[in-house]
């Protein structure tokens, strides 16, 4: 599941009724300074306020941010002129509250401040067990407050997911990416080289070979046993700077299954940017951003604004509950653990 950044845009939008969107109809003049739009008409002059941005969302200045100046009948006109005459058919939005790049901030920051009520979820397999070892550190996972939820011990041993463009030395095993590629065996490498940008067809046969980039692979009889159930491992404790301690030791070589929620946060860049959110969740974020936006605000507002946007806060930080009750998330379920201070 994912949501773009764009989607949330638009949804917060919505909520604080402070984007309207449109399309030109015909060209703005050639100083630049004005764009011709005919359902402008609905509004009124003083539709206008102090601080109303608009930002270009197609076209040959696509991207392009003002400050709008007027609005006299179908035209809007700016106080800086754009870089290229906007024409018609033209997409564009008017942000009236808050400008995008605020919502954008909002956004990004919000989606931590949710953190443990919506959260991501964590299931790593990067750490094998160490002959005589009770001590592991998993403070890279970033788990909330490093604190797990489960933790498994693999029955059988794992192999490494193949991973491309990658160095491998002759004797690396791998196994399949994911249940599109499984076989249910697992890969020797026999010629050591670096692997492709896209992932072989593994072969099925015993002692087939398969050429990956640089690097062949052959089919072992052993099988890939990572669809194997684990043991939940119990009475293991935790450190609060993430290291995990273990009452006994295991089999070297076997991993651990480490299960636990973090905070969420995009990946990539801009509009473009993704969420691992799915609606309703994406409500939650909407309003938590909402609220980051009004405190924001009070903060930096003119003495006579202040109380208005300490009642927008007010309103906000009550929904935002509401939503929370309304959408709930549930976190993985627990293990017991031991340990001054920590609970089940």
């Amino acid at each position: 599941m994912a949501t773009l950044m764009s989607a949330m845009l638009t949804l917060l939008g919505q909520d604080l009724d402070d984007v309207w969107s449109s399309t030109t109809t015909g060209a703005g003049n050639a100083n630049k300074l004005t764009l011709e739009d005919t359902t402008l008409y609905e509004k009124v002059a003083d539709w206008v306020n102090d601080g109303m941005i608009i930002y270009i969302t197609s076209g040959t200045d696509i991207g392009a941010t003002r400050v709008v100046d007027s609005l006299s009948g179908s035209t809007l006109t700016v106080k800086t002129a754009f870089s290229a005459l906007i024409a018609s058919g033209v997409t564009y939005e008017i942000h009236r509250l808050f400008t995008r790049t605020q919502k954008l901030v909002a956004l990004r920051n919000s989606a931590a401040l949710l953190c443990p009520e919506v959260h991501a979820v964590v299931r790593d397999m990067t750490t094998e067990v160490v002959d005589y070892q009770h001590e592991y550190d998993i403070s890279s996972l970033s788990l909330f407050n490093n604190k797990p939820h489960q933790v498994l011990l693999a029955q059988k041993d794992i192999e490494d997911i193949w991973v491309a463009e990658t160095a491998y030395e002759e004797d690396d095993v791998v196994r399949p990416t994911g249940l599109s590629a499984f076989t249910g065996y697992t890969y020797i490498c026999t010629t050591a080289g670096t692997s492709d940008t896209t992932e072989p067809t593994w072969p099925t046969d015993e002692d087939d070979t398969v050429a990956d980039g640089t690097a062949v692979w052959t089919r072992q009889n052993t099988l890939d046993y990572s669809n194997y159930p684990m043991l939940p491992l119990h009475d293991w404790d935790i450190t609060p700077d993430g290291y995990l301690r273990l009452n006994y030791t295991y089999t070297a070589g076997r991993k651990l299954m480490v299960v636990g929620i973090k905070p969420l946060a995009f990946s990539g860049s801009g509009a473009a940017e993704t969420i691992a959110l799915d609606s309703p969740f994406t409500y939650t974020l909407s309003a938590q951003a909402a609220l980051y936006l009004c405190q924001q605000r009070t903060g930096s507002a003119p003495s006579q604004d202040v109380a208005r946007w300490q009642e927008r806060a007010q309103h906000w930080t009550q929904e935002l509950a509401l939503r929370k009750i309304k959408y709930p998330m549930l976190a993985p379920d627990g293990t017991l653990i031991t340990g001054p201070g920590l609970t089940t």
